[in-house]
């Protein structure tokens, strides 16, 4: 399971916006396993996490959920909602041991107060959105080998930025012009295990 190299929303504020945030939130806990909300549910609040991760699921075309991602550790989420409004349309579960700081819609609206933590949360949004925007352009214009290829690389790099190593990152990325739509269809790449 990844989180898709969704930045950490902690590591991207300063002591003082840090601060600012556990004054107006309140600490949860969660027991692995433990349901943090329901499909369904129509309680606008905002959420990050601060130890443990949690399971992002929602129903299949079968009836079976299907794990579409994790929040981890410093990730932020639930502010998508508040543009929205309506239901939920995931489930989340606890993965481990995990809390939260947990902000109501009151108190969400308290931090969008803070331009920094406002550009902040912009930053993770546009990462987001961006991933979106690239997934969804991959579905129409690669093989499914390449967009694997794509999936498993962008899991390493996930994998090694939440263990401090940024090795990895700069090896590929220092690779002039390489493009994953230059692999060949038949290709399947991965440079390190996963």
């Amino acid at each position: 399971m990844t989180d898709f190299g969704v930045p950490s929303l902690l590591n991207l504020l300063a002591a003082a916006e840090l601060a600012s945030l556990q004054s107006i939130g309140e600490l949860r806990s969660y027991s692995d396993g433990e349901t943090v909300h329901e499909r369904g549910d129509s309680e606008r609040i905002f959420q990050i996490v601060l130890s443990g991760s949690i399971r992002v699921m929602r129903l299949g075309s079968d009836g079976q959920e299907v794990v579409v991602g994790a929040v981890n550790a410093g990730q932020n989420y639930g502010d998508p909602i508040d543009a929205g409004g309506g239901p939920r349309l995931l489930r989340a579960v606890a993965r481990g041991d995990t809390e939260v700081l947990w902000f109501s819609d009151s108190g969400y609206q308290r931090v969008l107060a803070n331009p920094a933590i406002v550009r902040a949360l912009y930053h993770v949004a546009m990462f987001r959105l961006n991933r979106a925007i690239e997934t969804i352009n991959d579905e129409r214009t690669l093989p499914i080998e390449v967009r694997v290829a794509k999936l498993l690389q962008s899991m390493r790099i996930a994998a090694a930025d939440r263990n401090g190593s940024s090795a990895y990152r700069k090896s590929w990325q220092g690779s002039p012009g390489f493009q994953a739509s230059q692999l060949p269809s038949h290709s399947v790449f991965c440079a390190a295990p996963v």
